[in-house]
């Protein structure tokens, strides 16, 4: 039987790696940092003062309240006759 040249080979075992049992997930790659225990070489940045916020580019107008003087009034609807 001719080997698929289209997939890879299987991976090559070093002889102190285990086998893989069948039915067995494989486990993530370990990370160095653990989040329940915070690296003390990289401190969790300082949050923004509040004064820092980004603001809208427009005003927010609130309902029920006039409109600005300088606002044209608003047109009324078509009428059908």
């Amino acid at each position: 039987m001719s080997r698929n040249p289209n997939t890879n080979p299987p991976p090559e075992q070093q002889p102190g790696d285990p086998t893989p049992q069948p039915g067995e997930p494989e486990l993530p790659p370990v990370a160095p940092h653990d989040p329940l225990e915070p690296d003390p070489a990289q401190p969790e940045p300082l949050p923004l003062p509040p004064d820092t916020e980004p603001t809208p580019a427009a005003p927010v107008r609130e309902p029920d309240t006039p409109q600005p003087v300088g606002d044209p009034p608003p047109s009324e609807p078509t009428r059908l006759v």
